[in-house]
């Protein structure tokens, strides 16, 4: 019943935003789970804030269900939300999940290299390769290692996704150079990135910088979790959200 009710909400607020009908898409979310998280994830205001996202896309994606991550410093793979795992899923399948790395600092760029690789296995990555050097006529010649940068192609181009992360503060792991380039690597492609903060305590600069510079990218503050679903969903969907379904 739970899902039933956020379902038609999120609905109602999509239908609100004048979208009648669209071209289903793949919608990923990366949720924070970094050490100040702590206490919203063990008093259940972060199901409650998955459930509302799972909402979303249960209207949005091809399947009905959302592909899931968590990360810290380190990111690490969820399994995949679907319609019965509202009201449960935090618990299950991330807290009580061995495999879930929980409670460091935080990292934005190593969740959306691994959220868009997911669907379009294009961002550059660093690989490290042996050659051989000096010598004569191959003779003396030492072997040493160097790291070069090797970008994979697209699989398939034409999918549309959006991925939504959500945060309560900045990044502890100065990778912001390290985002803003995957952001500019992957703009060609039909994604659009819902950048949602989620604490009135931190500077969310950074953030709403790639949101004014990429057109791709976008920004919310929600000040206050414990809003009703109805005031989440109305924030969460914004009129850019639908702007990038109508082109879809």
């Amino acid at each position: 019943m739970l899902g039933i009710n956020l379902k038609k909400k999120a609905k109602i607020v999509l239908e609100k935003r004048g979208l009648k009908s669209f071209k289903p898409i793949r919608v990923g979310f990366a949720l924070d789970i970094s050490g100040s998280m702590q206490d919203e994830y063990q008093n259940g205001l972060v199901q409650t804030t998955f459930d509302r996202i799972l909402s979303i896309a249960s209207n949005l994606d091809s399947n009905g269900e959302m592909d899931v991550w968590t990360f810290h410093t380190k990111p690490s793979e969820a399994p995949v939300a679907k319609s019965d795992d509202f009201g449960t899923y935090i618990k299950s399948k991330i807290l009580d999940n061995p495999k879930i790395s929980k409670w460091g600092g935080t990292a934005f760029e190593p969740v959306l290299n691994l959220a868009v690789n997911n669907y379009f296995g294009t961002v550059t990555k660093s690989v490290t390769v042996e050659k051989k050097v000096g010598g004569l006529f191959g003779f003396g010649a030492k072997t040493v290692t160097e790291t070069i940068e090797e970008r994979s192609e697209a699989i398939d181009a034409d999918i549309s996704v959006m991925v939504m992360l959500i945060t309560d503060g900045e990044s502890s792991s100065n990778d912001n150079a390290l985002v803003e380039r995957l952001f500019e690597q992957v703009k060609q492609h039909k994604v659009y990135f819902n950048l949602i903060a989620v604490s009135n305590q931190a500077n969310f600069g950074f953030l709403e910088k790639m949101a004014k510079k990429f057109d791709n990218v976008g920004f919310v503050h929600i000040k206050n979790l414990k809003s009703s679903d109805e005031e989440i969903l109305e924030q969460v969907i914004t009129q850019e959200v639908v702007t990038f379904l109508n082109l879809n």
